[in-house]
């Protein structure tokens, strides 16, 4: 039965017929008039259907100051694996047979396709990332899969605590099973509830997995759509949807028993963010969260302290040179050095120069940003003689070669040092053995960037001095920075 709606009549006394659209839909334009306006709600369609019976809707919120809330998001860790060497400053690994690769972009479990029974691979990050109420976390990773439906063999990847092939005892996982599907994982003080098989990504093809550990639940996400949602139980003890309030970034992959085929997981990166609290920590203090602090050697490069301090030996002799060829000129970033007093002379000493990787494809071209130095220096083996020691001291910005003399060049492609002077220290005549000089602090309001291919040389003149064989002049340089 077809209907006719009507409005009330026009001040024409002309009828005034309801709308509708081409699809027979009403339509439905607000009203222009503030005195007659109404209200509408807004709200974000999270979930369409798919996943929870007439779908997941969550409603925006306005404070008592009838502000609109807007949480900001804090970044915790970032990696993405495109460099050849796993980097042990970050990550602890450990291995029964099975193979951990880095190498085509993939972090690469089980690289040499094992299907031994016993055969396990495990790697977490040393760092932990917090679980706080009423802000969730995030862990996103993108994963390429190859025979992901292997049965006797499993992988979990995703947030806390788990060895060879146990239970893991606490944490948020996806998880490819020992019997060939796809589900995720919460667990409280290593008890399991486990969702419904969710759809695999095809092998060989990239999927993105994003798990949100809420105060009381946890959301499994791939390709940007909700795949599946666990609720934590009221009989679980621990503070929300897992026990602990600090958890790792784990993968592991093991064999149960002979696999059915090679179950290989490669993934090409990952983050983790803490949301919706705005924790206001300065971006060094980020980068050193991640492991980027310049008292390490930037990822991408064999793991090792940045700094010169040989465990329980002296450092060798520096031979003072201008172009940092001079035998036992330090490599590294700065750290425990020495050289026997010179004769006074107007030139420039290298004591560390230390070359910033260059990025590639296979290493990060991270650029170093270097906030404070500190300098110390003792007078060693004799006491000073004839005149004073004098030490002016500096640093030597992005020069392109280890080479002080090295200048700007368009042609060449060469850029010579800026050069930032730091502070003088210095030793009177008579100054016994053991005697130290004021220590120099220096700190930058706005950091010194030294880029990825260029270099830092740490520099020391001595315009005063008298060549006294057996005066050393013993010291350390320490550069407080960040890798970004």
């Amino acid at each position: 039965m077809s209907v006719v709606i009507r409005g009330g009549a026009s001040a024409l006394n002309q009828e005034v017929r309801a709308g509708v659209n081409a699809d027979n839909a009403g339509v439905v334009s607000p009203e222009a008039t503030l005195a007659r306006a109404g209200y509408q709600g807004t709200i974000a369609i999270i979930d369409p259907g798919t996943v929870k019976p007439g779908g997941l809707r969550r409603e925006t919120d306005i404070s008592g100051d009838f502000r609109t809330r807007v949480g900001t998001d804090s970044l915790l860790w970032q990696d993405a694996f495109a460099y050849t060497t796993i980097s042990a400053s970050r990550y602890q690994v450990v291995t029964t047979t099975m193979t951990i690769t880095q190498a085509g972009g993939l972090l690469n479990l089980n690289a040499g396709s094992a299907t031994a029974s016993g055969n396990v691979v495990n790697l977490r990050t040393y760092r932990t990332f917090p679980s706080i109420s009423s802000a969730p976390l995030y862990l996103y990773f993108s994963a390429i899969g190859i025979n992901q439906s292997a049965l006797n063999a499993q992988a979990d990847i995703g947030l806390g605590f788990a060895a060879t092939t146990a239970t893991p005892t606490d944490g948020v996982f996806f998880r490819w099973t020992l019997g060939g599907t796809l589900v995720g994982v919460q667990n409280n003080n290593g008890v399991e509830q486990t969702t419904d098989p969710i759809t695999v990504v095809p092998d060989n093809e990239r999927g993105e997995y994003l798990i949100v550990l809420n105060d009381e639940n946890v959301e499994f996400w791939i390709d940007g759509v909700l795949r599946a949602t666990l609720t934590a139980s009221t009989a679980q003890t621990g503070h929300g949807a897992i026990q602990s309030s600090f958890v790792p970034f784990h993968a592991r992959l093991f064999n149960s028993g002979t696999a059915s085929a090679a179950k290989r997981i490669g993934i090409s990166e990952v983050s983790v963010t803490l949301g919706d609290m705005t924790a206001n920590r300065a971006w060094s203090t980020q980068m050193a969260g991640q492991e980027q602090g310049a008292y390490q050697i930037p990822q991408g490069a064999a793991a090792a302290q940045a700094a010169t301090w040989a465990n329980s030996a002296a450092p060798a002799s520096i031979t003072l040179a201008n172009n940092g060829a001079g035998a036992n000129t330090l490599t590294t970033l700065g750290g425990l050095f020495q050289f026997a007093a010179p004769a006074g002379a107007e030139t420039d000493y290298v004591i560390f120069s230390y070359l910033v990787p260059a990025g590639s494809v296979t290493q990060p071209g991270l650029n170093l940003s270097v906030r404070e130095i500190r300098i110390d220096t003792v007078n060693t083996g004799a006491a000073v003689a004839t005149t004073p020691t004098t030490l002016f001291w500096a640093l030597g910005v992005g020069g392109t070669a280890a080479d002080l003399a090295t200048a700007d060049s368009l042609t060449a492609g060469t850029r010579g040092y800026r050069r930032v002077p730091l502070g003088i220290q210095s030793y009177v005549v008579g100054a016994a053995v053991g005697a130290q000089a004021p220590a120099i602090t220096f700190s930058f309001d706005g950091p010194l960037l030294v880029a990825a291919g260029t270099r830092i040389n740490g520099i020391v003149r001595v315009p005063i001095g008298t060549a006294t064989g057996s005066q050393v002049i013993r010291g350390t340089f320490t550069i407080n920075g960040v890798w970004e």
